[in-house]
């Protein structure tokens, strides 16, 4: 059987519903990549969570289902590139792994957050084999790329995440004063606390966007946002167009005490919004000079960010915020993708 024209990748990634962060941004490259079908052909390899219970917004269960898919070997066929999109969701068992995507150095740095009981400290293990041996792990910055070296002794190589230009982009909405916007789930690494600190203040409202999965932490929240007087707004899953809304009109607020890249401020930067971030090695990498920074457990600094936040509403710093996350558009980072695909490709042919 003769060579194929094109490379022919078998995608895994994770099957959501309401996919946010890692798990929206791989199915956004596998949507970009099944409309390049003269470059390369993608087989899809979705992986669910399985024997899941859902009551209301949270979720139970769901990763023993994950835990008994990854358990089967898999075995890669005739001349397929296999390129798991999240560490995450590669299974643990069999042929050795081309392309493996790592976002995020955070579980490795803090193990003790991420191997609580014996099931968290096995999923934990049985990566490690599958990290060492894949013949590419890719990651979104170089800070990640440094922190990959010191964890595991090996290489990586930079593709910064896609930004979906066709769907964040400015909207003509009234603004909303002396508000602030934070979107994501509810892991404490987040700093939801010290956000709420800082409004309460600098006299800022509160929106919150995303999934509260912790037991305890959407009550704990909504409990001190009343003890410090702040009016905080829950409006859970959005769609994106509502979030682009939001983007456009509210100060974003990322608080997180780690993070691999910077995609959502970078989404509200492409939306024309006002920036606020922690001031941790991922974000000033992504961000640049286009966000105002704080350190991330001083609610004080964070308080007087938001007072030079509101201020930034000019059309020239509008102007630079949105080129600057223009950098990072599919149309940009799409082709380094293209690019690996082949190496690998011409590499195992």
């Amino acid at each position: 059987m003769g060579v194929p024209s094109v490379p022919k990748v078998r995608f895994f990634a994770q099957s959501e519903k309401r996919p946010a962060g890692v798990g929206r941004q791989s199915l956004e490259l596998l949507e970009r990549l099944q409309e390049e079908r003269k470059q390369v052909r993608v087989l899809p390899e979705m992986r669910r969570r399985g024997f899941e219970l859902r009551i209301g917004r949270r979720r139970f269960g769901g990763y023993l289902g994950l835990l008994a898919a990854q358990s089967v070997p898999y075995r890669a066929g005739n001349g397929e590139i296999t390129h798991a999109a999240d560490w995450g969701i590669a299974p643990y068992f069999g042929d050795r792994f081309d392309i493996l995507t790592f976002y995020d150095p955070f579980a490795w740095q803090h193990l003790d957050v991420y191997q609580k009981t014996a099931y968290e400290a096995l999923r934990i293990s049985l990566y490690i084999p599958r990290i060492l041996d894949a013949r590419v792990l890719v990651c979104p910055t170089e800070y990640v790329r440094e922190r990959i070296r010191a964890l595991f002794h090996r290489e990586a190589r930079v593709i910064p995440c896609g930004l979906n230009t066709r769907d964040m982009f400015p909207r003509a909405v009234e603004r909303h004063v002396r508000t602030a916007l934070t979107v994501g789930s509810d892991y404490p690494r987040k700093n939801l606390a010290i956000i709420l600190r800082a409004c309460a203040l600098a006299g800022f409202r509160l929106i919150t966007v995303g999934a509260w999965n912790y037991p305890g932490s959407e009550r704990a929240a909504k409990s001190l946002a009343k003890s410090l007087r702040v009016k905080m707004t829950d409006m859970g899953y959005v769609t994106d167009d509502e979030l682009a809304k939001l983007y456009s009109s509210c100060v974003l607020v990322t608080a997180s005490m780690d993070e691999g890249f910077g995609l959502t401020p970078l989404e509200a930067m492409l939306c024309g919004g006002p920036v606020v971030a922690s001031s941790i090695p991922a974000h000033k990498e992504t961000l640049g000079t286009s966000a105002h920074y704080f350190e991330p457990m001083d609610a004080d600094d964070l308080a007087f960010a938001l007072e030079m936040a509101e201020e930034d509403r000019g059309e020239e710093l509008r102007a630079i915020r949105i080129a600057n996350a223009r950098r990072y558009s599919w149309i940009r980072v799409l082709p380094r993708w293209l690019d690996l695909y082949r190496q690998v490709w011409e590499e195992r042919n």
